[in-house]
């Protein structure tokens, strides 16, 4: 499996909001006609990160090349949105992370 990975650092509860309502709303699932799952978590602040709120999506290729596939087809309208999305809420931080990895079932 070929992970991708966006944390979202946004500008207050709101902000965090209207993003996870924008992934909700379409994004996580437009880019399941290249990913095969895709999880989106609202991360918790610690007591040093009273100002931070992440959002961190995860997506699961199959492999590098579906992932590669996806960059090539779908990430640039899906990043321009993210972009337009980031200006309308005053600025997001977005920091991206790629890797491989598998799945883990229960034992037993």
């Amino acid at each position: 499996m070929f992970y991708y990975e966006v944390t979202a650092t946004l500008k207050g509860a709101e902000a965090r909001e209207a993003y996870l309502t924008w992934l909700k709303g379409g994004h996580a699932a437009a880019l399941l006609q290249w990913a095969e799952r895709a999880e989106v978590i609202s991360l918790e602040q610690g007591p040093d990160e009273a100002a931070l709120w992440r959002v961190k999506s995860v997506y699961c290729f199959q492999d590098r090349a579906a992932y590669e596939r996806y960059v090539r087809e779908g990430a640039p309208a899906l990043r321009a949105e993210g972009l337009a999305l980031a200006e309308r809420l005053g600025g997001i931080s977005f920091e991206r992370a790629l890797g491989e990895g598998w799945s883990c079932e229960p034992l037993g």
